[in-house]
């Protein structure tokens, strides 16, 4: 705008950045590593329906990822780490002569580790060129600018996951889980699944299933004569998709064979429920004992 910006609005929008912004932030606490991202993006400016004041309207998208420094899995997903995302629709306006962010609305990535609910956040916006300093009671962060076409609009989006039921079920997932014996002896289990649904909602599939139990101070295992063994276990499934539910059951094993399984030669086939929630899935066993299965 020649000669300047005219209202603070105007300045927030015209610093070379267009309403583009990025913040990242790393921290640890508890045992775990935390990084946060957010990336900002603002629209032009308009006229509130409501005050019939000038505002600018836009949308940023957080992301935080929690990793575990011990390698140990949370117990929401099963994994040594987990991701939230969510995006919040955001309004500025000019109040008192400065610059007041207010979050409207957010939508949560569904995940197994995801709280589903946030506090909306107002902000006093403080421009300190080329950077938009963001403060609160308790706190501050700076948004530093990042050209137009440094991300698209579209990476502002949460996933989309497909609407139908069975695409969500279908194809490969992957569980791992590492567990320790009274002796302290180390167990690392893998699945890996393959499902498929037909349109009336029957399903079948496999898992493999490999476990490796490992000494916990390298000496040998009696049953083994080595510091480690390992079997294979492979499961054929059969089930209904009713609604957003699967009715899954294990029809069928060719269970592997080790001396150290000589007292416990047989597997006992069970039945679960399995229900997506985003990108995981979730299989409930009998007795209540959890699975959460990812993506490979």
């Amino acid at each position: 705008m020649p000669g300047g910006a005219e209202t603070p609005l105007d300045a927030l929008l015209l610093q070379g950045t267009r309403g583009a912004w990025r913040w990242l932030h790393g921290s640890q606490a508890e045992g775990t590593y935390r990084l946060e991202r957010e990336r900002w993006l603002l629209d032009a400016i308009t006229i509130d329906p409501d005050s019939g004041h000038k505002v600018v309207r836009g949308r940023y998208r957080r992301d935080v990822a929690v990793v575990a420094r011990d390698g140990k899995p949370f117990l929401c997903n099963q994994q040594a780490a987990y991701l939230q995302s969510a995006v919040f629709d955001v309004r500025i306006h000019v109040e008192d002569g400065g610059l007041i962010v207010d979050e409207l609305d957010y939508r949560t990535a569904a995940s197994p580790c995801e709280p589903g609910f946030r506090r909306l956040g107002r902000y006093q916006a403080t421009l300190e060129r080329p950077n938009v300093v963001l403060r609160w009671d308790g706190g501050e962060q700076t948004l530093q600018p990042v050209p137009d076409d440094s991300f698209a609009a579209a990476e502002l989006e949460l996933e989309a996951l497909p609407a139908d039921p069975g695409a969500r079920l279908a194809g490969a997932w992957h569980w791992t889980m590492r567990s320790y014996d009274g002796e302290n002896d180390i167990q690392d289990e893998t699945e890996t699944w393959e499902l498929a649904v037909a349109d009336d909602g029957t399903a079948g599939g496999t898992y493999v299933r490999d476990v490796t139990v490992w000494s916990a101070d390298g000496s040998d295992l009696a049953c083994a004569g080595a510091p480690s063994w390992r079997f294979v276990d492979r499961y054929t499934l059969r089930g209904k998709l009713i609604g957003d539910q699967l009715d899954l059951e294990e029809v069928g094993v060719d269970a592997g064979t080790h001396p150290c399984l000589a007292a416990t030669p047989d597997r006992h086939l069970d039945t679960a429920t399995g229900m997506t929630v985003g990108a995981h899935l979730v299989v409930t066993w009998r007795g209540k004992r959890r699975q959460v299965l990812h993506r490979p």
